[in-house]
């Protein structure tokens, strides 16, 4: 990398608790930690991890967001970074990645670079034209996962070669020294003998936690002790708690709502389970992967690139509800397989997923990018 470090600037629309939103905050905790000059902007002020990001001498500024179409804010960033000049504009998700390019471009910022970290199958042609002509003046799009890559490349006929694949990064040291099953348990109120499934994810519709109520459904005709929880909160939680009920599941389900700590649970379950439409890079999976327990997943998006089918946990066809309640149901019967899954999804974390190792790799690409010998932004 150049002797001068880049001046950077984080464009994400706001930072309320959730998987994107917690890589910013990793990505730039480990940048101001490495002395680098790292800024973060938003739409929407005061989520609750902005103030964490404040606490450790992180500037976050707030653009204006007045319309449902949010051109203001491209004016208002623009104007940012007349005031605030700097090297590299880099954006997270849809929402701020069309209008920061906008404005990092038309402020002719050196370095331009945009992140998806989802298979984005609700964006439609007017999206995909605008990411094709925004393409243009990109220098970099950052995906957490090679299916995103894949995905947009065929659908949006994005070069490839614009595309880096950097992996989410969790901070391991959360999950050193973690509560033994039963201080867990205890301190969740759960029974001790319950055999625990859980999940984590917003109640949002793209979780589809119908197939985890569905598996929930059929695990307990054999394993009447089982307890299912569910950490995250959301519009659907009258829905999915009414889905439970029709189910015959009342007292079996833990509805937990939202938590900035998901040890506690991770270290109090058997099996961790994602039944996601689609995911990228999920930090759920990675932490609980971390906690050393076996996860059972749809194959769609990243997951296959986290859970090794066999080895970490089971990677099953979207919508096969039996198939997942199989492999659940193995990992009940077989408690000693389920710790060898667990271990060995344990080292693959600490060996691929650690925060330093997605910070290290994004710096890598910054170095990268400043090192060309003719910045876009300066092509005539």
């Amino acid at each position: 990398m150049n002797e001068r470090r880049p001046r950077i600037l984080i464009v994400i629309a706001q930072l309320d608790i959730g998987g994107a939103e917690r890589q910013v905050v990793n990505l730039v905790t480990g940048l101001a930690q490495r002395g680098f000059d790292v800024s973060v902007a938003v739409f929407y002020p005061n989520g609750e991890l902005e103030g964490q990001l404040r606490s450790s001498g992180v500037v976050v500024h707030h653009l204006k967001r007045t319309t449902k179409h949010g051109l203001e804010t491209i004016l208002s960033l623009r104007r940012l970074l007349r005031r605030h000049p700097v090297d590299v504009v880099h954006s997270f998700l849809w929402p701020a990645n069309w209008r920061a390019r906008a404005a990092a471009i038309w402020a002719r910022v050196p370095i331009v670079i945009s992140s998806s970290r989802s298979v984005e199958t609700w964006l439609r042609l007017p999206h995909v034209v605008l990411d094709r002509i925004l393409a243009r003046g990109t220098d970099a799009i950052v995906v957490n996962a090679a299916a995103i890559r894949d995905y947009l490349v065929q659908r949006e006929g994005v070069p490839r070669e614009l595309f880096h694949v950097i992996p989410n990064g969790i901070d391991l040291e959360a999950f050193e020294g973690p509560p033994s099953i039963p201080a867990a348990r205890a301190s969740l109120k759960l029974p001790p003998s319950a055999r625990v499934i859980l999940t984590v994810g917003n109640l949002q519709p793209e979780k589809n936690h119908e197939d985890f109520l569905a598996l929930a459904a059929t695990i307990r005709r054999d394993h009447p002790e089982a307890v299912f929880v569910v950490v995250g909160d959301g519009p659907r939680r009258s829905f999915l708690a009414q889905r439970a009920e029709e189910l015959g599941l009342e007292g079996c389900v833990r509805w937990e709502g939202r938590t900035s700590d998901v040890v506690p649970y991770l270290a109090a379950c058997d099996v961790f389970i994602n039944t996601s439409q689609r995911e990228g890079c999920c930090n759920a999976i990675l932490e609980a992967m971390a906690m050393a327990r076996p996860v059972v997943a749809y194959d769609v998006g990243g997951n296959p690139e986290l859970v090794q089918d066999g080895q970490t946990g089971r990677i099953v066809s979207f919508g096969r509800v039996d198939e997942l309640s199989r492999a659940v149901a193995i990992y009940l019967d077989q408690p000693d397989l389920a710790r060898a899954h667990g271990e060995v999804g344990a080292q693959r974390v600490r060996r691929d997923f650690s925060r330093d190792a997605m910070v290290n790799r994004t710096i890598a690409l910054y170095g990268d990018l400043m090192s060309r010998e003719e910045p876009r932004a300066s092509d005539s």
